[in-house]
């Protein structure tokens, strides 16, 4: 047999007829390319599930359901604008070009890169950049703004074991009290009115015509509260670790003991404009300003201090760090180096970021506004997502 579409192997993991089953595995016997493709599908379901889960209301889609749902916005996103000049894309109709067709290449991405740009959204939206261990492992340096009034890229290697050294570190000093934070699930409304009356503030939708081709003009809106993320600090439990660590030069001051650094997460509505076959086809996100404090003897300004030179924290993310000179009204995006591209752009006259994947797949442009963040993006060209941008402006 031909080597199968990347929908049939991604239905493997799911559930195939018996014949159609018996076939495509003879096949995976002898062929490296497509056994490498399965392998990865395998690896995506099981990464892309978390990052998604963060939009769902009720009952979260299965691993299954998500990346055949981002499988097929891939092929009609691709499909409908494929093969004017005979190149090795995904032809109309649905018919797979070659196995390095555009699917296939989508498919062998690592689920790390197709993540990052929609992340980027979905951070705006929802906090996520403080609720997963990457965003919390850099909370020694990018948590200490006063109120985030513009945006600035932070590079990091997602790969550096220095993150996770840090994270245990933060978690070493002191207490990282995040229970009513991660205990929230965004809720779906029905209507933009009610999600403006839950976030308590104007949420605003797309018009129909400067939505990308295909995507409904319905979206499914999701709520979620403003929330309190709180991390105390603890000296007795800080000297017993830099006691292990074998650093007598770091001590945790006393005004420190019990003092607490607090971040406020703002109130946030998500709009999903779903694609052909209810597949991911636009996610507009809208929020508040993140603030943070500090309560007790130590200073924001000191607690920065403290936090940029803890045990791990790469060199190279604290020089960009402190290279902030308004750190107390900017609000450090997170990038992994290699995996995102970036560039500083406008919306409508106001300062701008824009993301796309290393393959273009997957863009993004996030701004602030009126007090308000603002992000747009989803598995469209970046030309789309900035059209999106300027109409919310």
């Amino acid at each position: 047999m031909n080597c199968p579409d990347v929908g049939t192997l991604r239905t493997l993991l799911d559930e195939l007829g018996e014949d159609e089953e018996r076939a495509t595995r003879e096949h995976l016997a002898g062929c490296a390319d497509c056994r490498a493709t399965l392998a990865e599908l395998r690896r995506s379901a099981g990464l892309a599930a978390p990052a998604i889960g963060l939009l769902v209301a009720s009952k979260p889609p299965s691993d299954e359901e998500i990346e055949a749902a981002l499988d097929r916005t891939a092929a009609a996103h691709r499909g409908a604008t494929a093969g004017a000049d005979g190149g090795d894309v995904l032809k109309h109709g649905g018919q797979p070009g070659s196995r390095r067709s555009f699917l296939g290449r989508w498919s062998r991405m690592p689920a790390g890169l197709r993540a990052a740009a929609v992340a980027v959204v979905i951070a705006v939206g929802f906090g996520a950049v403080v609720a997963t261990p990457p965003g919390r492992s850099a909370a020694a340096g990018f948590l200490e703004q006063f109120r985030g009034e513009r945006l600035a890229v932070v590079t990091f290697d997602p790969n550096d074991p220095g993150l996770q050294e840090s994270m245990y570190a933060l978690n070493s000093i002191g207490t990282l009290d995040e229970e009513a934070f991660t205990s929230v699930e965004p809720e779906q409304v029905d209507t933009l009115a009610e999600a403006s009356r839950q976030v308590g503030f104007q949420v605003r939708g797309v018009n129909r015509g400067d939505l990308p081709a295909g995507a409904s003009a319905r979206p499914t809106i999701y709520v979620k509260p403003a929330q309190e993320v709180r991390f105390t600090f603890d000296r007795e439990k800080a000297r017993r670790f830099v006691a292990q660590q074998g650093r007598p030069d770091v001590e945790l001051p006393a005004k420190f003991d019990g003092a607490t650094l607090t971040v406020r997460v703002p109130a946030a509505a998500m709009l999903a404009y779903p694609g052909p076959d209810r597949a991911p086809g636009l996610i507009v996100a809208q929020a508040g300003q993140l603030e943070a404090g500090a309560e007790g003897d130590a200073t924001l300004a000191e607690m920065r201090e403290f936090l940029l030179g803890l045990p791990g924290l790469p060199e190279e993310t604290v020089r960009q760090l402190r290279n902030i000179s308004d750190w107390r009204t900017t609000l450090p995006v997170l990038v992994p180096v290699g995996e995102v591209n970036w560039e500083r752009t406008t919306v409508d006259g106001t300062e701008a970021l824009a993301f796309t994947d290393r393959r273009g797949v997957l863009s993004a442009v996030v701004w602030q506004r009126d007090g308000r963040i603002y992000g747009v993006g989803g598995p469209i060209e970046s030309s789309e997502a900035r059209r999106v941008a300027a109409d919310l402006g």
